[in-house]
């Protein structure tokens, strides 16, 4: 969470060891625990599916869906380090594999909103990750006043 170069080692590593890099990660890091804290799905070693798009050499995409099948995210990774790249999905949707709202749950540059016919230009090494929830509507039986 400093950035250090040298490798440590949680045997041997001693406080004299850590280096002064000006790096200090732990405000990302905490939010991202507090993300992950938050979303069901995050916590779960459920089932990823690679998913397609036309940019796949630099942009990799997979879905994860909760065990229960309630909680779905899309996770779109830049893996070019150095340069912008697109990813465009005619319908997120379909994509993320759920009729529900998408919703960008992602650490860093959080989508306002998330268009069914989604193009976006990731920054270097950006990573998007899109929600999605199943709503449960209430069962009526006949009868029921609503």
């Amino acid at each position: 969470e400093n950035g250090c170069r040298k490798r440590l080692n949680v045997v041997t590593t001693t406080p004299s060891d850590m280096e002064p890099t000006g790096t200090d990660i732990s405000d990302a890091i905490k939010k991202i625990n507090a993300i992950k804290k938050s979303y069901k799905i995050l916590n779960e070693e459920c089932n990823l599916e690679i998913v397609d798009q036309a940019n796949w050499s630099n942009v990799f995409c997979f879905r994860k869906t909760s065990f229960d099948g309630s909680e779905r995210i899309l996770v779109i990774l830049n893996k070019d380090v150095n340069n912008y790249q697109g990813v465009h999905f005619e319908n997120v949707n379909g994509a993320i594999g759920s009729d529900s709202k998408v919703v960008d749950i992602s650490p860093m540059y959080t989508l306002d909103a998330v268009s069914p016919n989604f193009e976006y230009n990731l920054r270097p090494g950006q990573v998007i990750v899109l929600y999605s929830k199943k709503i449960k509507w209430p069962e009526f039986l006949p009868g029921d006043e609503l």
